[in-house]
């Protein structure tokens, strides 16, 4: 098993810090909110239904 090289690895990162921002606006719109308030909120753990999982994705409960 070779090992992914360098672009590959900016590639998947870049991937998922869009879907994390996509995942996190969405969130942020079903709660009449800009995302940035809600990232705030996240960050010191005053959302329920919203997480940062390890694939550093935004979960959100419609």
């Amino acid at each position: 098993m070779t090992e992914p090289d360098e672009r590959q690895i900016m590639a998947d990162a870049e991937k998922i810090w869009h879907t994390r921002m996509q995942d996190l606006t969405t969130a942020a719109a079903q709660r009449g909110m800009s995302y940035t308030v809600l990232y705030r909120k996240v960050l010191r753990g005053e959302v329920e239904g919203v997480r940062f999982g390890r694939e550093m994705r935004v979960w959100a409960d419609a």
